[in-house]
């Protein structure tokens, strides 16, 4: 990422903004209140499924930086709440498209779920279905969660097409295996530990990640696909989509352009 961010800047003069979708999740209240109404629900318990974004402030978000317009840009803290999360004060955010300052004109928009598309309900009874005969050994999070549970997130998963849609390319950084992000996160928190005093136990990382991986399953051979796919006539997205699969030391195994 910061390579990037450096190529068009420095390189290439190009104003640029990194923002991550994980500012965009809800405030602490918010959240408590979504897992509160849907109680029997243990895929919106904590942040990280689609559902647990703040939708409204990303319509709004977006809106205004691709209208060039001063847009103040959310921060939000991981470490709070002992590793549960909070929104920082409106007050703690930087402003960007100030008159005095040159305008933004490269969003990168980074994020686990970035790119997810939802699916008819159909396909996700089915793939819920399936997920019950895999083979012995097979892992899967699927069977441990009703359709019910499954059927909301991929209904809430539908608003999120008004960021994908706003995409002119976009890069998939694929895990080789994705059971890799039970590893990651808590390579993540023990350093939001040991740098803030503050952060999840690998029990509460491993609840946390199961509450997510499901999305894994669902939407994943979507993005595989192509987020573009479909998107207007012809073949005029054809190659805007590069696929990076990455080992379990992050590092670069495969290139595909999609």
């Amino acid at each position: 990422m910061n390579i990037l961010y450096d190529v068009l800047t420095k390189e290439h003069g190009l104003e640029t903004l990194v923002l991550s979708i994980d500012d965009l999740y809800l405030t602490r209240a918010d959240q408590e209140k979504l897992a509160r109404e849907n109680e029997g629900n243990k895929l919106v318990r904590f942040r990280g499924e689609p559902g647990t974004h703040d939708i409204p402030l990303a319509r709004t978000l977006f809106q205004s930086l691709l209208s060039s317009q001063p847009t103040p840009i959310p921060s939000y803290d991981k470490s709070l709440h002992s590793g549960l999360g909070d929104r920082l004060p409106p007050s703690t955010f930087r402003t960007v498209n100030e008159p005095s300052q040159p305008p933004i004109r490269v969003i990168i928009f980074e994020g686990w779920c970035v790119g997810f598309r939802s699916l008819p309900p159909s396909t996700i009874v089915s793939k819920h279905s399936s997920s019950e005969k895999l083979p012995s050994g097979t892992y899967t999070t699927l069977p441990s969660h009703p359709i019910s549970s499954l059927l909301f997130v991929n209904e809430k998963l539908k608003d999120y097409d008004v960021i994908t849609d706003t995409f002119h390319v976009f890069i998939h950084i694929d895990a080789q295996d994705t059971r890799y992000v039970y590893e990651w996160r808590r390579e993540q928190e023990e350093k939001l530990r040991r740098e803030r005093g503050s952060g999840m136990t690998d029990e509460q990382v491993k609840e946390f990640v199961d509450g997510y991986y499901p999305a894994y399953e669902l939407f994943l051979d979507g993005v595989r696909e192509g987020v573009f796919k479909g998107r207007g006539e012809g073949e005029e997205w054809k190659g805007k989509q590069l696929r990076l699969v990455v080992g379990r030391d992050r590092r670069v195994l495969e290139v595909e352009k999609i």
